[in-house]
């Protein structure tokens, strides 16, 4: 997500750990509040920072980084530049109302 930029879906952020809790309908201050009520007895939380897996997984399997440099490469091909003449002038109104 961070390397491509993709938006991901509610179920695969919570599948990856990036969200706690998802709410399908219902009451959404309801399910936050007995989401809060079932955390704030856990002291400490657990910090993102301390969460291993991801990294244990990286260890195994360093490539990911080289098919993530890859993929993201592919994809900045793909995208061409405008040219210079096509775009239109961005002056500010008082810059171009001016002679000079």
């Amino acid at each position: 997500m961070i390397v491509s930029g993709e938006p991901i879906g509610a179920a695969d952020a919570k599948a990856i750990g990036l969200v706690d809790e998802v709410v399908e309908g219902g009451d959404l201050v309801e399910a936050a509040v007995a989401f809060a009520q079932r955390v704030a007895p856990k002291r400490p939380l657990p910090r993102a920072r301390d969460l291993t897996a991801p990294l244990e997984q990286a260890k195994k399997d360093p490539s990911i980084f080289e098919k993530a440099k890859k993929d993201a490469a592919a994809r900045a091909r793909v995208a061409k530049p405008r040219s210079v003449a096509s775009k239109p002038s961005r002056l500010p109104w008082s810059l171009r109302s001016r002679r000079v």
